[in-house]
């Protein structure tokens, strides 16, 4: 069972760059911006929260 899981686990792994390559500074970047994403995605989803309950939405 474990060596399926792994395998399952190896298909939506992206494959690793070579180093130095310009492949590991794409990575890095695509890496950052979708935390920014996430971050992004959990203050809208705070504002759209508070104007449920009736709070006043302070923006930053």
């Amino acid at each position: 069972m474990t060596t399926d899981k792994r395998a399952a686990e190896n298909l939506f792994r992206a494959p690793q760059p070579e180093k130095a390559s310009d492949a590991e500074k794409l990575q890095d970047v695509r890496k950052r911006l979708r935390l920014r994403q996430r971050e992004t995605r959990q203050d809208e989803r705070r504002e759209r929260q508070k104007t449920r309950a009736g709070l006043p939405v302070v923006s930053s």
